[in-house]
C-alpha cells in the first residue's frame, strides 16, 4: 500500500546522466531480491550477459540493452516501467542470440506484490508498461508455415510446405490442427 502521502509519481523523462547498468548497479552492491529504482534522470545501458534475480525492478528513466551481439537477461519478479526500456531499434534490430526478459517467483514464497499507486496492485511475474516497452528483432520474410506431413513424436525432423529462414537454435511451436 502506498504511504499517506501517497505512491511516488514518476516524473517526465529529463536525462541528466548515462550509465551501464554494472556501474549504476554494481554486483557487490545489488544483488538477489534486492528492489532497484532507475530514476527518470538516469539513462542505463544493460550490459550484463544475466543479473542476480532482482525483486523490483522500477523504470522511470531509460534502460537501452547494449546491442553488440551479446545475448543478455535481466531476471526480475515485477518490472515496472513509467519510462523507457528498448532491446533492439527499427534501425538496428537486437543482434544478440536472446534479448531476454525473465520474470521468476520461487514457488511456496509469500509474495507481497508490487504496488504501482493504491488502486493498482500486482502480484508476482508482472510487467507492467506505464511507459514504452520496445523490442525490435531480426525482420522475418515468413512468419508461418503449416506441416508438409504429419510430424509424430520421434521424428527427428519435419516438412514445411514453404521455404523459410529458420536457423539452428530459433525456437519453433508446432501447432495441432485437430484434437485425437
Amino acid at each position: 500500500q502506498c504511504p499517506p502521502e501517497g505512491c511516488r509519481a514518476p516524473g517526465v523523462i529529463d536525462i541528466q546522466e548515462e550509465l551501464l547498468w554494472s556501474e549504476y548497479f554494481p554486483a557487490d552492491q545489488h544483488g538477489t531480491r534486492d528492489d532497484l529504482l532507475v530514476p527518470n534522470t538516469v539513462k542505463l545501458v544493460y550490459d550484463l550477459t544475466d543479473s542476480p534475480a532482482y525483486r523490483t525492478v522500477r523504470v522511470e528513466g531509460i534502460v537501452e540493452f547494449r546491442n553488440d551481439g551479446t545475448s543478455r537477461k535481466l531476471n526480475c519478479e515485477h518490472l515496472l516501467i513509467f519510462g523507457r526500456v528498448t532491446i533492439g531499434t527499427e534501425a538496428v534490430p537486437w543482434r544478440g542470440a536472446n534479448g531476454e526478459i525473465k520474470l521468476f517467483s520461487k514457488r511456496g514464497e509469500i509474495d507481497d506484490g508490487a504496488v504501482v499507486d493504491n488502486d493498482i496492485y500486482l502480484d508476482d511475474k508482472v510487467i507492467f508498461v506505464g511507459g514504452e516497452l520496445l523490442m525490435y528483432g531480426a525482420k522475418r520474410d515468413v512468419t508461418w508455415a503449416k506441416l508438409a506431413s504429419t510430424a509424430d513424436d520421434d521424428d527427428t525432423s519435419i516438412t514445411l510446405d514453404r521455404d523459410t529462414d529458420i536457423k539452428v537454435g530459433d525456437r519453433i511451436t508446432i501447432a495441432p490442427t485437430e484434437y485425437p
